[in-house]
């Protein structure tokens, strides 16, 4: 009797620490998630947890299925959505909230947004707009897909004039500001460009 008890014990000492081992690896990616973005945000960024996207951790860094259905094996980006959490939380600036363009889809602008796209933008996000330009493979964050989210209701005409005319300097990221480099009428053309499906740019005869 005094055999079996003991291994009765010894059965159930290694079942709870079977239990106990299966809890632990349940509740680790639970808490590791429950980092407040407080915590997060002022972590190194070689530090921050590359989950999902911080973005979406805070951003949304290379993982497995991130080329799927995409045409081709090459890097590309994902929304920013560090910056979407930035205006969640303050908002634009005034002097941008009711930005308007005043340029219409046509041809002669859609096709020279292509070619200021072309000059500005597509070595880091890419000539569509998926952020695998070449310029921007090392940075990190990795340069927005913007070719993703161009249809969502915050990608408007405000959103998108502050955030090429601010570059990254509001969140963090290496995108420069072009509201000097660039005039006004060319930050919407390279707008209706994005929004024709980043055409590219005429070759010249």
């Amino acid at each position: 009797m005094k055999g079996s008890s003991r291994h009765s014990v010894a059965e159930i000492t290694g079942l709870a620490a079977i239990v106990l081992c299966i809890a632990g690896l349940l509740l680790t990616p639970q808490m590791a998630q429950g980092q407040s973005d407080r915590q997060q945000e002022n972590m190194p960024r070689d530090n921050r947890p590359m989950m999902g996207q911080d973005c979406c951790g805070s951003w949304m860094g290379d993982g497995p299925g991130m080329d799927r259905g995409m045409g081709h094996g090459t890097r590309r980006g994902m929304p920013s959505m560090i910056r979407h959490r930035y205006v969640m939380r303050n908002g634009l600036p005034s002097t941008y909230r009711n930005k308007v363009s005043a340029f219409s889809q046509s041809g002669s602008t859609v096709a020279e947004g292509a070619a200021l796209y072309a000059a500005n933008c597509a070595s880091c996000h890419g000539t569509q707009g998926y952020g695998d330009g070449e310029a921007g493979r090392d940075l990190n964050p990795p340069p927005a897909n913007i070719a993703h989210m161009m249809g969502m209701p915050m990608y408007n005409d405000p959103y998108l004039f502050w955030t090429i005319s601010e570059g990254g300097t509001p969140v963090g990221s290496a995108m420069p500001e072009f509201k000097e480099a660039l005039a006004e009428d060319e930050i919407w053309k390279i707008i209706a460009a994005m929004r024709a499906g980043f055409p590219a740019p005429a070759r010249a005869e």
